[in-house]
Formats: structure tokens, C-alpha cells, sequence
């Protein structure tokens, strides 16, 4: 198959791959998904911000991350604060959002670690290397 041989197809093919065994592990374990633990993640390293900032840094659909945000304080693993803006939620990780993080950043690692035992210290250096490029060329933000 003619697709076999794209450089993007194989990249998009192991994302895709990643992400479900990732998303199975975390759904069964955590009751979470990628996008959720992202953003505990970066309400973790950031602190509290909104929403939309939020969905700007995950380059998520503010639909979408509503959805996950109203799923995350139903689960009681982020926090809402209006503050004084009463039409602007700022969000916000609470204890036991940061104990399921670091328990789903530690799943992560497994999977990583898992996945990545197929290639020497070198390949994943070289690897890691050549994507950044690439990213960087294309995104100057980051």
C-alpha cells in the first residue's frame, strides 16, 4: 500500500494508535481522557486562568473544552472561580485533580516508556530532534 511508505501516514498512524491505548488505560483507571489530563496538567504548571486561554494553549474548540472543563468539575478534579467578571470562569486544579494527574502522568510514562523501548537512546534523541524541527518551522509560538 502506497500509504505505507508516507512519512506523515506512519506519524499520524502511531498518534493514532498512542492515543487509544492511552485513552483505554486512563478511561478504565482514571475515568479521564488525554485532553482532560492536559488540562489538568497545565492548570497544575500555570494555575488558575480561563477557559478560553485554556482551549487557546491546547489548541482545543472552546465547545470541546467546555465539555471537558464541565466534566472535570463534575468529577470535582478542577475548581470554578468567577471572581469579579461574573461572565468569566477561571479554572483552577484542585487536590484531588492533582492526585489524579500525577497518577495519569505516571500512566503516561509507562505508555512512553513502553512504546519507546523499541528504539536506542540515540533514535529517541534523533527522533525527538527532527519533530521539533519540523514543529518549529511550522509553529513559532512554541
Amino acid at each position: 500500500m502506497e500509504l505505507n511508505s508516507k512519512l506523515f501516514y506512519q506519524i499520524s498512524l502511531l498518534h493514532r494508535v498512542f492515543r487509544r491505548e492511552a485513552q483505554t488505560i486512563l478511561a478504565q483507571e482514571l475515568d479521564v481522557t488525554l485532553e482532560m489530563l492536559s488540562i489538568m496538567q497545565i492548570l497544575s504548571e500555570s494555575g488558575a486562568m480561563p477557559q478560553q486561554q485554556l482551549a487557546d494553549l491546547l489548541f482545543i474548540e472552546k465547545s470541546s473544552m467546555k465539555r471537558n472543563v464541565d466534566k472535570l468539575l463534575t468529577r470535582g478534579y478542577v475548581i470554578a472561580d468567577y471572581g469579579v467578571e461574573k461572565n468569566r470562569k477561571f479554572i483552577n486544579i484542585s487536590v484531588k485533580g492533582e492526585q489524579v494527574r500525577l497518577s495519569g502522568k505516571q500512566i503516561m510514562q509507562q505508555q512512553e516508556t513502553s512504546w519507546l523501548q523499541h528504539l536506542s537512546t540515540a533514535d529517541q534523541q534523533s527522533l525527538m530532534s527532527s519533530i521539533s524541527m519540523l514543529v518549529k518551522s511550522r509553529v513559532h509560538e512554541l
